[in-house]
C-alpha cells in the first residue's frame, strides 16, 4: 500500500488513524445526517482520576499500574441535583480526542438519547479488550471503575443504569463485560469496525 486514496465520487470522508490523509465514511443510503462533534466544543464538562492498578504477570507481560480515566458531565450537571446513566467507553483516549464523543453526546442529549455521564477508561493494550488480558480489563471495570464512579458522581448505580461500548476488539471488550457481568452492566453498545478503518 504506497497510496491512501479517498473516493473521488464520496465528498465525505474522515481522518484515518492508521493511514494518512483523510479516507471515505461510507453512510447507509437512507441515513440520517449525524451531528457533526468537530463543529461545536463540549458543552459538558470533563474530570479526570487515575487509578493505581496492582501490577501482575500475564504470559510474561506485566499487566496493570496507574489507569487514568476520563469523566464527561453532561450540560447542567453541576447545577443541578439530577442521577444519571452512565456509559463506559473502553479505548477511552480515541473516543476522547479522535472520536470527539462528549460532543456528539451533548448535541444528542435531550433529543436523541437522555443526558448521561461518559466514563472512557484509558487503554494499555488491545491484549484487554479482546485476548488474554480481557478478564483483568473487566474486573477492572467492575471492581474499581464503577465503585469509583458510582462514589464520587450522581449516577444511577444499577444494570440497567450502565452500558458499555467500543468498537473493533474493544466492541468484544463491551460485549464481554455485559455478558459475563450483567449484575452490572445491563447493556452493550459494539460496533464491529474500528474507526480508523478504509
Amino acid at each position: 500500500l504506497d497510496e491512501v486514496l479517498a473516493d473521488p465520487l464520496n465528498p465525505r470522508t474522515t481522518p484515518s488513524l492508521s493511514l494518512a490523509g483523510p479516507v471515505s465514511a461510507l453512510l447507509m443510503p437512507r441515513a440520517e445526517p449525524l451531528a457533526e462533534p468537530a463543529a461545536a466544543a463540549s458543552a459538558g464538562t470533563r474530570e479526570s482520576f487515575v487509578l493505581d492498578v496492582p501490577v501482575q504477570k500475564v504470559d510474561g507481560r506485566a499487566w496493570g499500574g496507574p489507569r487514568r480515566v476520563w469523566v464527561h458531565l453532561p450540560p447542567g450537571y453541576a447545577g443541578g441535583s439530577e442521577h444519571y446513566p452512565v456509559l463506559y467507553v473502553n479505548d477511552g483516549e480515541n473516543g476522547l480526542e479522535a472520536l470527539a464523543m462528549p460532543a456528539l453526546l451533548d448535541a444528542l442529549s435531550g433529543r436523541e438519547t437522555a443526558p448521561l455521564i461518559a466514563v472512557f477508561v484509558e487503554l494499555q493494550s488491545a491484549y484487554e479488550l479482546a485476548r488474554t488480558d480481557q478478564e483483568f480489563y473487566r474486573d477492572l471495570l467492575v471492581e474499581r471503575v464503577v465503585p469509583h464512579v458510582d462514589g464520587h458522581y450522581r449516577t444511577r448505580p444499577t444494570a440497567a443504569a450502565r452500558a458499555t461500548l467500543g468498537w473493533d476488539e474493544g466492541a468484544y471488550g463491551a460485549l464481554f463485560a455485559a455478558l459475563t457481568r450483567p449484575e452490572v452492566f445491563g447493556a452493550a453498545v459494539a460496533q464491529s469496525l474500528y474507526h480508523g478503518s478504509n
